[in-house]
């Protein structure tokens, strides 16, 4: 089964049918906010298992959809102002139209319709611009500071960069113990493990960018002694996983995702929400898919030539246990 046929699998129907039927309001909001329409789409879904399957299906859930909108516009009314700084720091808005990322003589350039190739770097992103894209660009809003790499790909003219990806060592025993048990027969066992915790590109982001941004930080990593990165993707937020599976990572397990959010309905992160007063989702939502990229030569050939993959359901019981 190809990785975009498992995806599927994760898809909520309502949801969907409900976000879809609303496209052109989330546009109009997604403009006067001055952000990306797909980023507020993302949004208004983190939202939706606050409210009831039949809240949901009636009219279509247009009172949800207001409402979430109408919350949305107060949270993310900085977005805007903070989202055109990071831009004007990171030179993105100085690129012309169709602009790629190719490599000449081990160079890394973005060419465009300027005809004027721009070198491009990949480095290490200072400790506290990295949280701060984290927590004040990326969807979940949540800075993690065990973060051990900050990593991205910049204009060499530029201090900030065009795309981002964090990584932190793997704390979920559920985890490993998936990862373990979905291996494909000749794999070696996990050794040290690394978690993709964030990726974020600003938009347009050149072709081929962030695939070039995980494999430059894959050798990085490897060097540094891990043998596996694992990361998480969300179908349930309208996330395909296209940039993944061009950059050879592979579907490995399912974890329950908890939305819970207080008691105005705006969504907490699970690390961020220290205070037991929380309210857990009412909406019933899929489980996340994990996938893995095997930083082996030999590893990586293997998973490249299973056909089936084997999909490792944690249970909620593991998933309690961390």
């Amino acid at each position: 089964m190809k990785s975009s046929e498992i995806v599927a699998n994760y898809l909520d129907a309502l949801t969907d049918q409900v976000v879809y039927s609303h496209a052109s309001d989330i546009d109009t909001v997604a403009y006067v906010l001055g952000i990306d329409h797909n980023y507020l789409s993302s949004q208004v879904r983190l939202h939706i298992p606050w409210y009831s399957k039949e809240e949901l299906q009636e009219a279509n859930g247009v009172v949800v959809i207001r409402q979430v909108l109408a919350q949305l516009r107060n949270e993310l009314s900085d977005f805007s102002v903070n989202y055109k700084v990071h831009r004007a720091l990171n030179g993105i808005d100085t690129l012309a139209g169709n602009a790629q990322l190719i490599k000449n003589n081990g160079e890394m350039l973005i060419a465009d319709s300027s005809k004027k190739n721009r070198i491009v770097e990949f480095c290490n992103i200072p400790p506290a611009f990295g949280l701060e894209i984290q927590k004040s660009m990326h969807y979940i809003h949540h800075a993690r500071v065990d973060t051990n790499y900050h990593f991205g790909l910049t204009l060499n003219e530029y201090v900030a960069p065009l795309c981002y990806a964090s990584f932190s060592d793997n704390d979920r025993q559920y985890l490993a113990n998936a990862l373990l048990n979905a291996l494909p027969q000749g794999c070696s066992r996990p050794r040290k493990i690394t978690v993709m915790t964030r990726a974020f590109g600003y938009n347009p982001l050149p072709k081929n960018m962030m695939s070039t941004l995980f494999s430059c930080s894959a050798k990085k990593l490897k060097n540094d002694g891990y043998d596996y990165i694992i990361t998480a993707l969300n179908p349930y937020l309208g996330f395909k996983g296209s940039i993944f599976w061009g950059a050879s990572y592979f579907p490995f397990a399912t974890s329950p995702m908890v939305y819970i959010y207080d008691k105005y309905g705006k969504y907490l992160n699970r690390r961020n929400s220290t205070s037991g007063n929380v309210i857990n989702q009412r909406y019933k939502t899929p489980p996340i898919l994990w996938l893995v990229h095997p930083l082996n030569r030999r590893d990586l050939n293997i998973w490249e030539n299973t056909k089936d993959y084997v999909i490792y359901n944690v249970s909620q019981e593991e998933y309690a246990k961390g």
